[in-house]
């Protein structure tokens, strides 16, 4: 997984929209990860790393379109539950 530098991060943050940034640090958002990882039987300890790559979808560096590949790529899950 490429390091965004923290400055990058904060400047992409600042310019999303108010729903987008509330999105990011939102506890909803959160259960319903962590909610769908318990429903595809994915290993709890892979829960932080799902959730950082779905932070870069709404931070815009991730494409909707590879998430699941990336979680392959970064989890070792199958397709299907990835």
């Amino acid at each position: 997984m490429q390091i965004i530098p923290k400055e990058q991060l904060i400047k992409r943050f600042q310019v999303l929209p108010e729903a987008l940034q509330d999105a990011v640090f939102s506890d909803r958002v959160a259960d319903f990860v962590g909610k769908t990882c318990l429903l595809r039987d994915v290993d709890e300890d892979l829960l932080p790393v799902i959730a950082h790559l779905t932070g870069r979808v709404l931070l815009g560096y991730l494409r909707p379109e590879t998430f699941a590949f990336e979680i392959q790529k970064e989890t070792g899950v199958d397709a299907l539950k990835a």
